[in-house]
């Protein structure tokens, strides 16, 4: 069993459970997710991961303003600056068991392999299928609006256990 305790970073992280079983924590809702699955963890959102049995499982951590572009589009003002600042958010389960969900396992591994093949155009593949990751997720309708007095109390939540955990870390 690997346990990753209650930790937090600034990137965003996906991570994609290809087969196996694991529990995950995030902003003190926990979720159980089995089979073939994307979690979506907002950055800066305190989580704890823990595998119960062998798995597999991918986790990319990413910048999410790699993805933004410098002109305000209509794409960077309706969609990547909400996604951004967490006015809205990737659904935090996404099941990917379905035949109809083939494009975004085929997308998700290919940030893998051009992870870790790393030839002169990984960089590139990486950006691209994560834009076409997040373009799926939209069209789907993976998206969830945090009302904002839940969004405030969460924060608030999160920032005194962040420091506590600091503060026994120093």
């Amino acid at each position: 069993v690997l346990v990753k305790d209650h930790h937090w970073h600034d990137e965003m992280e996906w991570i994609f459970l290809q087969q196996g079983k694991i529990k995950i924590e995030i902003d003190f809702v926990e979720y159980a997710v089995a089979g073939r699955a994307l979690i979506c963890i907002p950055r800066g959102a305190l989580h704890k991961i823990s595998t119960i049995g062998p798995c597999l499982y991918y986790a990319f951590v990413f910048q999410f303003q790699m993805l933004q572009s410098v002109t305000y589009d209509h794409c960077e003002i309706s969609l990547m600056v909400p996604l951004s600042s967490g006015e809205i958010q990737l659904q935090k389960v996404i099941d990917c068991e379905d035949a109809e969900e083939k494009m975004l396992v085929e997308e998700l591994m290919k940030i893998a392999s051009a992870y870790f093949n790393k030839d002169i155009a990984w960089s590139i593949e990486v950006k691209a299928s994560l834009m076409k990751v997040i373009a799926y997720l939209v069209k789907q309708q993976k998206l969830e609006n945090l009302d904002h007095k839940l969004k405030t109390d969460l924060v608030e939540r999160s920032e005194r256990i962040k420091k506590s955990i600091t503060y026994m870390k120093e």
